[in-house]
């Protein structure tokens, strides 16, 4: 009879140890939940950000990025499409032209909502 007290209290000792490592993985799955819900958060308000910026990158030079022969893609990136405009052939001076249209760009581009 001795026997089988010694191994119901060490069945209730390890039935409480498990009990012990549930509530602590209980505790990690909600800190896990509640960090991913952040993250989530904030992934969403860069891509909102991120269109928003798009949105206005496009307003502001609608008018211009034909006249510039320029296009706004969607990851915000200004690429103008006309080489020739740029440089002359194997020189790494920019062209007057260039210059003109990066004077009109870069002060609104900083200041674009």
């Amino acid at each position: 009879m001795q026997a089988n007290r010694e191994w119901i209290s060490i069945s209730d000792m390890m039935a409480g140890l498990m009990m012990v490592f549930l509530f602590i993985a209980v505790l990690f799955m909600s800190e896990v939940q509640k960090e991913q819900k952040v993250i989530k958060e904030i992934a969403e308000s860069y891509q909102n950000i991120q269109q928003q910026l798009y949105r206005d990158l496009n307003q502001e030079f609608k008018e211009d990025l034909e006249i510039w022969d320029a296009e706004i893609l969607e990851d915000n990136t200004i690429r103008f499409k006309s080489p020739e405009v740029l440089f002359d052939t194997n020189s790494s001076e920019l062209k007057v032209l260039f210059m003109t249209v990066l004077d009109d760009f870069f002060p609104r581009y900083l200041v674009a909502p």
